[in-house]
Protein backbone atom coordinates (compact mmCIF):
# COMPACT_ATOMS: atom_id res chain seq x y z
CA UNK A 1 0.00 0.00 0.00
CA UNK A 2 1.69 3.31 -1.01
CA UNK A 3 0.96 6.88 0.50
CA UNK A 4 2.19 9.81 -0.70
CA UNK A 5 1.85 13.47 0.75
CA UNK A 6 3.36 16.06 -1.32
CA UNK A 7 3.79 20.01 -2.12
CA UNK A 8 4.27 22.35 -5.04
CA UNK A 9 6.45 25.56 -4.47
CA UNK A 10 4.68 29.09 -5.42
CA UNK A 11 0.89 28.91 -6.26
CA UNK A 12 -1.24 29.07 -9.13
CA UNK A 13 -1.87 27.54 -12.69
CA UNK A 14 2.15 26.57 -13.42
CA UNK A 15 2.82 25.51 -10.07
CA UNK A 16 -0.61 23.31 -10.23
CA UNK A 17 0.80 21.66 -13.71
CA UNK A 18 4.30 20.90 -11.99
CA UNK A 19 2.51 19.06 -9.67
CA UNK A 20 0.10 16.99 -12.17
CA UNK A 21 3.25 16.39 -14.00
CA UNK A 22 5.24 15.18 -10.92
CA UNK A 23 2.39 12.88 -10.04
CA UNK A 24 2.32 11.20 -13.14
CA UNK A 25 5.77 10.46 -13.27
CA UNK A 26 5.65 8.99 -9.65
CA UNK A 27 2.55 6.85 -10.53
CA UNK A 28 4.86 5.37 -13.84
CA UNK A 29 8.01 5.61 -11.89
CA UNK A 30 6.79 3.67 -8.87
CA UNK A 31 6.10 0.55 -10.62
CA UNK A 32 9.58 0.15 -11.42
CA UNK A 33 11.09 -0.06 -7.96
CA UNK A 34 9.55 -1.48 -4.38
CA UNK A 35 12.35 1.44 -3.07
CA UNK A 36 10.73 4.80 -2.27
CA UNK A 37 14.03 6.46 -2.16
CA UNK A 38 15.04 4.66 -6.04
CA UNK A 39 11.23 6.34 -7.15
CA UNK A 40 12.23 9.60 -5.83
CA UNK A 41 15.54 9.57 -7.53
CA UNK A 42 14.58 8.90 -10.85
CA UNK A 43 11.77 11.41 -10.59
CA UNK A 44 14.10 13.71 -9.62
CA UNK A 45 15.98 12.66 -12.43
CA UNK A 46 13.19 13.10 -15.30
CA UNK A 47 11.97 16.29 -13.47
CA UNK A 48 15.09 17.99 -14.23
CA UNK A 49 15.15 17.17 -18.55
CA UNK A 50 13.19 19.58 -19.12
CA UNK A 51 13.09 22.15 -16.11
CA UNK A 52 12.95 25.76 -17.09
CA UNK A 53 10.66 27.32 -14.10
CA UNK A 54 12.31 27.16 -10.78
CA UNK A 55 9.74 24.90 -8.98
CA UNK A 56 10.26 22.46 -6.47
CA UNK A 57 8.11 19.74 -4.98
CA UNK A 58 8.81 18.51 -1.33
CA UNK A 59 6.99 14.61 -0.54
CA UNK A 60 7.28 11.57 1.66
CA UNK A 61 6.46 8.57 -0.29
CA UNK A 62 5.70 5.46 1.95
CA UNK A 63 5.39 2.08 1.38
CA UNK A 64 3.17 -0.66 3.63
CA UNK A 65 3.33 -3.97 4.27
CA UNK A 66 -0.02 -3.95 5.42
CA UNK A 67 0.58 -7.82 7.00
CA UNK A 68 3.64 -6.80 8.76
CA UNK A 69 3.29 -3.50 9.71
CA UNK A 70 6.75 -2.64 7.96
CA UNK A 71 6.98 0.89 6.62
CA UNK A 72 9.49 1.77 4.07
CA UNK A 73 10.01 5.22 3.11
CA UNK A 74 11.67 8.30 1.58
CA UNK A 75 11.54 11.75 2.59
CA UNK A 76 12.39 14.61 -0.16
CA UNK A 77 12.37 18.06 1.46
CA UNK A 78 9.00 17.33 3.28
CA UNK A 79 8.12 17.55 6.74
CA UNK A 80 8.93 14.37 8.59
CA UNK A 81 6.28 12.56 9.87
CA UNK A 82 4.78 11.29 13.39
CA UNK A 83 4.70 8.67 14.89
CA UNK A 84 1.78 8.19 17.92
CA UNK A 85 2.01 5.91 19.89
CA UNK A 86 -1.68 5.11 22.04
CA UNK A 87 0.46 2.79 24.91
CA UNK A 88 3.19 5.49 25.32
CA UNK A 89 0.94 8.49 25.16
CA UNK A 90 4.12 9.64 22.69
CA UNK A 91 4.22 11.75 19.57
CA UNK A 92 7.82 11.20 17.90
CA UNK A 93 9.13 12.98 14.86
CA UNK A 94 11.36 11.11 13.00
CA UNK A 95 14.52 12.18 11.05
CA UNK A 96 14.30 14.53 8.34
CA UNK A 97 15.68 13.54 4.82
CA UNK A 98 16.82 14.63 1.75
CA UNK A 99 16.24 17.37 -0.39
CA UNK A 100 13.42 18.61 -2.43
CA UNK A 101 12.60 17.24 -6.26
CA UNK A 102 13.48 19.41 -8.83
CA UNK A 103 16.39 21.71 -7.38
CA UNK A 104 19.40 19.96 -8.33
CA UNK A 105 20.90 16.56 -10.48
CA UNK A 106 21.57 14.11 -9.28
CA UNK A 107 20.24 13.97 -5.64
CA UNK A 108 21.02 10.92 -2.97
CA UNK A 109 17.86 9.94 -0.85
CA UNK A 110 17.68 7.38 1.56
CA UNK A 111 15.00 4.55 2.28
CA UNK A 112 13.91 4.50 5.83
CA UNK A 113 12.16 1.39 7.55
CA UNK A 114 10.34 1.15 10.84
CA UNK A 115 7.41 -1.05 12.16
CA UNK A 116 3.94 0.47 12.68
CA UNK A 117 2.85 -1.73 15.67
CA UNK A 118 -0.73 -2.28 17.08
CA UNK A 119 -1.75 1.11 18.22
CA UNK A 120 0.63 3.24 16.58
CA UNK A 121 -0.30 6.08 13.81
CA UNK A 122 1.94 7.73 11.52
CA UNK A 123 0.85 11.26 10.62
CA UNK A 124 2.11 12.79 7.43
CA UNK A 125 1.18 16.60 6.92
CA UNK A 126 2.02 19.56 4.56
CA UNK A 127 3.70 23.03 5.76
CA UNK A 128 0.19 24.40 5.39
CA UNK A 129 -0.59 23.03 9.11
CA UNK A 130 3.27 24.16 11.00
CA UNK A 131 3.87 27.27 9.46
CA UNK A 132 0.11 28.11 9.88
CA UNK A 133 0.12 31.74 11.61
CA UNK A 134 -2.32 33.76 14.07
CA UNK A 135 -3.11 37.53 13.73
CA UNK A 136 -0.23 38.30 15.58
CA UNK A 137 1.73 36.82 12.92
CA UNK A 138 3.30 33.78 15.45
CA UNK A 139 3.69 30.60 13.48
CA UNK A 140 1.76 27.13 14.41
CA UNK A 141 4.86 25.44 14.68
CA UNK A 142 6.50 22.01 15.58
CA UNK A 143 6.31 22.50 19.30
CA UNK A 144 2.67 23.09 19.53
CA UNK A 145 1.90 20.57 16.44
CA UNK A 146 4.05 18.16 19.00
CA UNK A 147 1.51 19.01 21.83
CA UNK A 148 -1.72 18.35 20.05
CA UNK A 149 -0.48 15.17 18.90
CA UNK A 150 0.37 14.28 22.22
CA UNK A 151 -3.16 14.77 23.58
CA UNK A 152 -4.89 12.85 20.90
CA UNK A 153 -2.88 9.48 20.13
CA UNK A 154 -6.01 7.79 22.01
CA UNK A 155 -7.90 8.66 18.95
CA UNK A 156 -8.71 7.51 15.67
CA UNK A 157 -7.82 9.11 12.30
CA UNK A 158 -10.80 11.19 11.98
CA UNK A 159 -11.03 12.38 15.31
CA UNK A 160 -6.89 13.13 15.16
CA UNK A 161 -7.81 15.10 12.29
CA UNK A 162 -11.06 17.06 13.89
CA UNK A 163 -9.12 18.00 17.03
CA UNK A 164 -6.01 19.11 15.34
CA UNK A 165 -7.92 21.06 12.83
CA UNK A 166 -9.91 22.57 15.92
CA UNK A 167 -6.71 23.83 17.88
CA UNK A 168 -5.59 25.50 14.46
CA UNK A 169 -8.63 27.56 13.73
CA UNK A 170 -8.54 28.67 17.61
CA UNK A 171 -4.61 29.33 17.34
CA UNK A 172 -5.45 31.47 14.14
CA UNK A 173 -8.43 32.98 15.63
CA UNK A 174 -10.35 31.97 12.62
CA UNK A 175 -10.58 29.59 9.65
CA UNK A 176 -8.46 31.72 6.87
CA UNK A 177 -5.58 29.69 5.00
CA UNK A 178 -2.72 31.25 3.80
CA UNK A 179 -2.14 27.79 2.12
CA UNK A 180 -2.68 24.57 1.37
CA UNK A 181 -3.29 21.88 4.41
CA UNK A 182 -2.91 17.97 4.15
CA UNK A 183 -3.22 15.66 7.14
CA UNK A 184 -3.31 11.63 5.86
CA UNK A 185 -3.09 9.75 8.84
CA UNK A 186 -2.79 5.92 8.93
CA UNK A 187 -3.76 3.72 12.39
CA UNK A 188 -2.76 0.29 12.95
CA UNK A 189 -5.03 -1.19 15.11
Amino acid sequence: FGMIVADVSDKGLPASLYMTVSRTLLRAVSRESSSPARTLERVNHLLQLDSTQSFFVTLIYMILDTKSGELTYAIAGHNPPYILDSTQKSATKLPKGGIALGLLEPITLSDVKLKLESGQSIVLYTDGISEATNAEGQEYGEERLSQIFNSITDANPDTMISELLIDLENFQGGDFFEDDRTILILKRT
